[in-house]
């Protein structure tokens, strides 16, 4: 059947909306092709038996683990027989199986225009978009997944999981909660451990993985997230434990296997797990995604044995994995920061000085990713006046940005609407702390919003010797999308995109809102630093925060188990045992006073 021409106008709409990449690959410029084309003519016996015959070879290609040639096969079997809404998506899990996300969303479009009710081609494209870091896209799909498959478990988990990344998470744990019900499954229980950790329950979550794995020992997944759960809530000796089962189960857990390597520093008597890591490695059946953490637990671990020669060749497969997932917009940054510093003047920030809020609860914590705003943020959700809000994902929503064309007359509206939101988020957290902290790191690009709709904040703003920042970033996995540090030239263009809007902020923003705090002084003169960041914080001295090892709080972050163990300074100058691979990133030796724009 030939889609109709509303459905075909709906595609063409799809996408432009969805920030697809042009010319990423064959397989998406051919689509984005077949989108502007007129309706094609009926479609041939034979031409419905060789896509059957590329389908199969497809699927066989998929069971294999060969997911670059089943996309290949796939899109031969689509271009004979276009019309079969089960061949595109069969072509989308496999892109998304070969981490092509942008290929994926491509070919789901396709199917859904066929097919505009089929559940999973919606559950399929929100896990594209998720992939690309398009959370708004991905909550869409998710939830029109779940109004087409209301009792489907798995549409919840990934609509929460989405949620839970926008900052939803009360939300996302209703739903979880609902959707596990009264069932005693095991993947019931593994929602309601879901829901119990968004909730910042991970001893209760803990708990009920603890029962899913005595119900069904051989579970893997479930002993990955009892792993998880153990390390967020600091039994590091029981995640280790944990991850262990699961990947002597299933050893294409990878995530468990990164989970023992950066529970603990990795020593001689580890080399059999480095070579059970790299007996993995060829195994076809991994996922893009897969084989690129295995890539950087395998690096971890060569840096700890103190191999960097190998650590690096490593961390280099890892992140061509990770350049091919993601298309870095290099002139979108540079325009990006353009606007931000054209906009948020000191005449704006004054014009509009009194509309804000004079609620003094607000810290934020920003700077480069790996630049200390987890310790920091330990430090101070240390003292008993201050809570921890971890990354939270508010001041990054398109809702709190600040339109180029918004008339002075809306500008009392707009920010009276940011604050009553914020408030709640801070509320969430807690209601009666007297400051909470929010170390989200790309803050740094939404300072001009916090300070017109909370002059009171404080914005503690985490500095780091550019070269150990880039490096830290460049070797290692973090969950969230990170497309600018997959490449060492791109490092270099996002950091001094970064120093030169932090220039900005530094001239505009008033000094007694605005530390400025250096990992390096950080780890090697606590007491002192400690002290100068409660002082501006407003708070009274408390030693717990020099213990912020000892500091309970569930932490979701990569550096969960670094910030459990005592404060050191072993990262200070890392960068010296990688110089002769630092390539571009020589650039930001000695890099002289505020970047250009390029």
């Amino acid at each position: 059947m030939t889609a109709s021409r509303a459905a075909r106008a709906q595609l063409v709409g799809l996408s432009s909306a969805s920030r697809l990449l042009p010319g990423q690959t064959a397989v998406q410029d051919s689509i984005l092709a077949a989108l502007q084309a007129p309706p094609p003519p009926p479609v041939t016996r034979r031409q419905r038996d060789l896509a059957r015959a590329a389908r199969r070879e497809g699927e066989r290609l998929s069971r294999a683990g060969d997911w670059g040639g089943a996309v290949k096969a796939l899109h031969r079997a689509t271009k004979h027989d276009p019309e079969d809404a089960d061949l595109w998506l069969a072509l989308g899990r496999a892109c998304i199986d070969a981490a092509l996300a942008a290929d994926a969303v491509a070919a789901l479009m396709q199917a859904i225009g066929r097919r505009p009710a089929e559940a999973e081609a919606h559950l399929l494209i929100g896990t594209a978009f998720d992939l690309m870091g398009d959370v708004t896209s991905a909550l869409a799909a998710f939830t029109r997944a779940i109004e087409l498959a209301p009792h489907s478990l798995d549409a919840a988990i990934r609509l929460a999981g989405a949620l839970a990344v926008a900052g939803r998470r009360t939300e996302a744990a209703a739903l979880l909660e609902r959707a596990a019900g009264e069932a005693s499954s095991v993947p019931a229980m593994l929602a309601r451990a879901r829901a119990l950790a968004l909730q910042e329950r991970p001893e209760a979550a803990a708990e009920t993985l603890r029962a899913a794995v005595l119900r069904e020992p051989a579970h893997a997944s479930a002993w990955r997230l009892l792993a998880s759960a153990l390390a967020t809530c600091g039994d590091i000796a029981g995640s280790r434990d944990a991850a262990r089962r699961a990947v002597a189960l299933n050893p294409l857990e990878t995530g468990a296997f990164l989970d023992l390597v950066r529970a603990e520093t990795m020593a001689a008597a580890d080399r059999p797990l480095l070579a059970r890591m790299a007996a993995v490695l060829p195994d076809r059946r991994l996922t893009q995604r897969q084989r690129m953490v295995l890539h950087f637990a395998l690096g971890k671990a060569h840096d700890d044995l103190g191999e960097p020669a190998a650590a690096m060749a490593q961390f280099d497969a890892a992140n061509r994995l990770r350049g091919g997932m993601f298309a870095f917009d290099r002139a979108g940054l540079i325009a990006t920061v353009d606007r931000i510093i054209a906009t948020f003047t000191p005449a704006l920030l004054h014009l509009h000085a009194a509309l804000g809020a004079p609620d003094d609860r607000p810290v934020l914590i920003v700077g480069m990713p790996r630049s200390g705003t987890t310790l920091t943020e330990q430090i101070l959700s240390s003292h008993p006046d201050v809570a921890g809000g971890g990354e939270m994902q508010f001041w990054l929503q398109p809702a709190n940005t600040w339109p180029a064309d918004l008339p002075p007359d809306q500008a009392a509206e707009l920010i009276g609407g940011i604050v009553a939101r914020n408030r709640q988020a801070l509320d969430a957290v807690s209601p009666t702390a007297r400051r909470v902290t929010d170390k989200n790191p790309y803050n740094f690009a939404a300072l001009g919003m916090i300070r017109l709709a909370f002059p009171n904040a404080r914005i503690v703003h985490c500095r780091r010797n550019p070269l150990d920042v880039c490096l830290s970033l460049y070797t290692t996995f973090i969950s969230a999308r990170t497309d600018f540090a997959a490449r060492r030239a791109d490092l270099v263009l996002f950091y001094r995109q970064y120093r030169r809007l932090m220039a900005h902020w530094r001239a505009v923003l008033p000094p007694e809102r605005f530390l400025e705090i250096d990992y390096e002084s950080l780890v090697t003169d606590r007491e002192a630093e400690t002290r100068r960041l409660l002082a501006f914080c407003g708070l009274d001295w408390h030693p717990a925060c020099l213990a912020p090892e000892g500091n309970r709080r569930a932490i979701h972050t990569a550096s969960l188990f670094q910030v459990r163990r005592p404060v050191q300074a072993g990262s200070v100058e890392r960068w010296r045992r990688y110089e002769p691979w630092l390539g571009e990133l020589r650039a930001l030796l000695d890099d002289p006073g505020p970047p250009d724009r390029a």
